[in-house]
């Protein structure tokens, strides 16, 4: 067993040990729940779901664009101009079944570029706010019936379950940190052995080396900050049948939040493969289990997948890519209308980029959680103004959860 298998394993007992079974009979296992991850970091939708029939994406990444279907590593077919990463096998499946749905365009109404301010917002439901005191999903637990409890899966205290009514908190001890690093003497090794001197070039050479390692020092510390100490994704596929069986168990439950890490692909991020592909790949595994479990163990249950912000759409210097604007919704599982793309492409032309680099929004992230609120859990217009307050649906959404 590997060094990750046995992190892994200790993982899943230490959460199952956190996760009592309960006898609470109210509401009753029937009951309409609701699981929300929070990828941190900022999920790449143009690897996600690249648009390998727009040519503009591979002028945009030259180097990190996935290649169309047919050939090495390459993105299989999705629909339309856009493919699925291969990683994502399982979310292909799920989606040929109608399970999952894709949600295009979808981030903040104003750019916010910093992790912590990001993140703040996405879990506040409050992107005005700069210091809020509540969460979304903790004003939405105030709104379900009397009895109707929530937890957080997460290695500290969340914002999204703060509010009027306390969330239980579950600390999944045991699995791994994101595994990225920024540590690559062998980038500059054959460099080094030609420009050991003391002449101009290898001076020019050796300062520049060092304002480059710096840079790549700045953004491991960034990358390791948009974690926010939460696990890898690579630990969904255990903790998603871990918050199944736990679903199972305890009935009052009707909120769980899940935050994981690994999507902060500033350096080296890759293309069919690398080290977003391994992130990706643990997503889609997780994701099919997790919607497997429900469907056997709490049917009626919605699965909302969402990230602080997207990437950039142009790659940068490093290989990879910057903080961005548009991302990516996935929800899925229960009555999800699957098997299609929801919202508005933002298109790559430069008259569409924001700023001439960034994937567009055209889908206000309070969007999903408002249309997930009001037509799965039956929401009102007055309890979804407690919980989005100031927000006012658009109805871009209409027909994302099927009627019961």
């Amino acid at each position: 067993m590997t060094r990750r298998e046995i992190l892994l394993s200790l993982g899943a007992a230490a959460l199952g040990a956190a996760l009592p079974r309960s006898l609470a009979a109210q509401p009753s296992s029937s009951a309409k729940r609701l699981v929300v991850i929070l990828l941190r970091g900022g999920l790449d939708a143009l690897s996600v779901t690249p648009p390998v029939g727009d040519p503009r994406y591979y002028c945009l990444r030259p180097s990190i664009a996935l290649a169309p279907p047919g050939n090495a590593n390459a993105a299989l077919y999705l629909t339309g101009i856009f493919g699925i990463h291969p990683a994502l096998q399982p979310i292909l499946d799920l989606w040929n079944q109608g399970k999952v749905a894709l949600i295009q365009g979808v981030g903040l109404p104003e750019a916010v570029r910093t992790h912590p301010e990001a993140q703040r917002a996405a879990e506040s439901g409050l992107p005005q706010e700069r210091s809020p005191h509540d969460g979304w999903m903790g004003r939405l637990l105030g709104q379900l019936e009397p009895g109707a409890k929530a937890i957080s899966v997460a290695s500290k205290p969340t914002l999204i379950t703060q509010g009027r009514l306390k969330a239980e908190s579950i600390t999944p001890v045991g699995y791994p940190s994101p595994p990225w690093r920024i540590d690559r003497p062998e980038f500059f090794a054959p460099l080094d052995q030609i420009y050991h001197g003391q002449d101009q070039i290898s001076r020019a050479y050796h300062q520049s080396q060092a304002v480059l390692k710096n840079k790549l020092s700045e953004l491991e510390k960034e990358i390791k900050a948009s974690s926010a100490e939460a696990p890898s994704v690579q630990a969904l596929p255990e903790l998603g049948v871990k918050i199944a069986s736990y679903l199972d168990n305890n009935p009052a439950t009707r909120l769980v939040f899940l935050g994981l890490g690994g999507f902060d692909t500033h350096f080296d991020q890759g293309g069919g493969k690398g080290w977003l592909a391994e992130a990706l790949f643990s997503l889609g595994r997780g994701v099919a289990a997790l919607v497997k479990a429900l469907e056997e163990k709490s049917p009626d249950t919605v699965v909302l997948i969402y990230s602080e912000f997207g990437r950039s759409a142009v790659e940068n210097d490093f290989l990879g890519t910057d903080n961005g604007r548009a991302g990516l919704a996935l929800v899925a599982g229960g009555p999800t209308a699957g098997g299609r793309m929801y919202g508005t492409w933002p298109g790559l032309t430069p008259d569409k980029l924001e700023d001439g680099k960034d994937l567009t929004v055209t889908v206000d992230y309070r969007e999903v959680i408002a249309t997930v609120a009001q037509a799965h859990l039956g929401l009102g217009q007055e309890a979804l103004a407690q919980v989005l307050p100031g927000y006012a649906m658009t109805g871009k959404l209409d027909g994302l959860i099927r009627k019961s």
